[in-house]
């Protein structure tokens, strides 16, 4: 048998090492979630991929949902939600707006 061999192929790593590793993990947290909030607002990513991106920034942000929730507390929610796609139809309707108006040129006076 291998001198080296871990009993029953568990790695026992020392305590530094896996400090180590979880603090250069750590230095990538603000790259990690600029990525997922990237897929997440993508218009070209794929519904199943923004939807987990979502679902990971929710999960990490508010814990993970338990199997019972107080009605009320869901209530809330769904009238969050309802604003967040309220607002973001508004900006997107402004958008639209302010696409349809730019001529690319001064005509129609100046532009602020």
């Amino acid at each position: 048998m291998n001198a080296n061999a871990d009993d029953g192929n568990q790695r026992h790593d020392a305590p530094e090492t896996v400090d180590a590793f979880r603090d250069l993990a750590r230095t990538y947290t603000r790259l990690a979630i600029d990525t997922i909030v990237e897929v997440m607002t993508n218009v070209r990513s794929p519904a199943s991929a923004r939807l987990a991106a979502a679902e990971c920034l929710l999960d990490r942000a508010w814990g993970r949902s338990t199997s019972s929730m107080d009605p009320e507390a869901a209530l809330d929610f769904v009238n969050v939600l309802q604003e967040a796609v309220a607002i973001r139809a508004r900006r997107q309707e402004q958008a639209d707006d302010d696409a349809e108006g730019d001529d690319g040129g001064n005509r129609g006076g100046p532009r602020h």
